[in-house]
């Protein structure tokens, strides 16, 4: 299962007790009666307790190691972000050297963030870009390349201004890595800087309300700063150098579970251990209903 769909299906047993509940306090009280709801609440509730415990028990049993004591298979890495070398800074969207960044455009006119995907490259749409270019970790023991496609990704370094909001991991931040640990192999390695060019800042056609000029000027000028660092990423790639012949830490092929943090594991597995009992009280509440709503038929 995707990294993306997991903390969503985990906690979709609590949006649907919510929805449930909401229902019968708009005045559909028909909803809190119906067993197919039910039936529907119990399977959400067993596939939600059971990616939550899975989730538990794989980061809580896997050993944080140093670097150069790791081995092929699941780890759990700490040490330091670090740009690979012989290659031009990553920079965000919004301007910040990094190693890796999370960019939301908010829609001017509302000043709210923009949250559904959409093609960073249909200028019609407002923006919301993930940048995809491997990193290091760096220990005192050795160095290991992450790449960071399909990882639940959290940091503290959030910047927001007027229309963006963006979260990055900056070069030297101590991160956390749980994923797959893998012997170097260039076939294994995506093509490095190959989606990388920066986008274009602010881009969107959507209609400006009147008196919304400056706004207009605002995005005019980040679309020529944009073309600007997509010309000189461009040059950049032409003159890159190879990858260095490290390790790496992916995403896993067998369980899907890959997360980069600069705040700790100890969130995210007391996340999901709270989930994982909140799961099963619905589904025992859910399952309850089920045998009521069945001995009330009969």
């Amino acid at each position: 299962m995707s990294s993306r769909w997991r903390p969503l299906v985990a906690c979709a047993p609590v949006l649907g007790i919510v929805g449930i509940v909401w229902a019968g306090l708009s005045g559909e009280r028909e909803i809190l009666t119906s067993r197919n709801v039910y039936l529907v609440l119990v399977a959400v509730s067993v596939l939600g307790w059971w990616i939550a415990r899975r989730v538990v028990r794989v980061l809580s049993g896997t050993p944080q190691l140093p670097i150069g004591q790791a081995k092929p298979g699941r780890v759990t890495l700490k040490g330091t972000a670090q740009s690979l070398p012989d290659r031009a800074p990553l920079v965000s969207t919004a301007g910040r050297p990094c190693v890796w960044f999370h960019y939301r455009e908010k829609d001017l006119r509302t000043g709210g963030i923009q949250t559904s995907m959409s093609d960073r490259k249909d200028p019609k749409n407002l923006l919301l870009y993930e940048s995809s270019r491997p990193f290091l970790i760096v220990d005192d023991s050795g160095k290991c390349i992450v790449i960071p496609a399909g990882a639940d990704i959290t940091t503290g370094n959030e910047d927001e201004s007027l229309g963006y909001h963006e979260f990055a991991i900056l070069p030297g931040d101590t991160i956390i890595v749980s994923g797959e640990f893998r012997p170097f192999s260039g076939s294994a390695l995506p093509a490095v800087d190959e989606d990388d060019a920066p986008v274009t800042i602010l881009k969107q056609t959507r209609k400006m309300l009147p008196g919304m000029s400056d706004i207009a000027e605002f995005v005019k000028e980040g679309q020529r700063k944009a073309e600007e660092m997509e010309a000189a990423n461009a040059f950049a790639r032409k003159l890159a150098a190879p990858l260095p012949a490290l390790p790496t830490v992916a995403l896993p092929d067998y369980d899907g579970i890959f997360i980069i943090t600069t705040k700790g594991l100890a969130g995210d597995i007391g996340i999901y251990w709270l989930l994982s009992y909140v799961n099963l009280a619905v589904l025992l509440g859910a399952a309850g209903m089920l045998a009521h709503l069945h001995l009330a038929a009969r």
